[in-house]
């Protein structure tokens, strides 16, 4: 499956984030939930500030996958 593409929200403009004027794709919400890294694995609270690093770096690199809805 493709990865699913964000946008820069910072470049938008206002009409394209306007909640009122956009209509929402459940298919893309569900893509971008299942490109995702597991909760399970999310570092517990306390753990070592490289474990949670690299575990927000997987986050990172899950949405930047995607790239422009």
């Amino acid at each position: 499956m493709p990865p699913v593409r964000l946008p820069d929200l910072w470049s938008m403009p206002w009409r394209d984030l306007d909640p009122v004027r956009r209509e929402f794709d459940f298919a893309e919400l569900f893509a971008l939930m299942r490109s995702l890294p597991p909760a399970g694995e999310m570092p517990s609270p306390g753990a070592d500030r490289l474990l949670i690093d690299l575990w927000l770096d997987r986050m990172t690199a899950a949405g930047s996958r995607c790239g422009g809805v």
